[in-house]
């Protein structure tokens, strides 16, 4: 059975005027398996493999979303963007 490619919508936008968000990760990378819990990406084109879990940053919090917790480590510095929008995670992928 062929694929469509599908671009996945973002769970939060962290940077309106620079167009850059968190994404949710998808198991096998099929948006029909459903997404995956706690797991994002910081580029709608990458896939699984290059998912972080929230729940290794060190100021996670599970009283919060996801959502909320992605915008808490982008607020404190825990995810950035350089100036040519490559993603940085102060901590490690899975």
């Amino acid at each position: 059975m062929p694929y469509t490619w599908v671009e996945a919508e973002p769970i939060v936008i962290l940077d309106q005027s620079r167009e850059i968000g968190a994404f949710h990760a998808y198991r096998d990378d099929y948006v029909e398996h459903g997404p995956r819990e706690f797991r994002f990406v910081l580029r709608p084109t990458d896939g699984e493999e290059a998912a972080y879990d929230i729940r290794n940053w060190a100021g996670y919090n599970p009283g919060l979303s996801l959502a909320k917790n992605i915008k808490l480590a982008y607020a404190l510095g825990a995810i950035s963007f350089d100036e040519d929008d490559e993603p940085s995670v102060g901590w490690e992928a899975d």
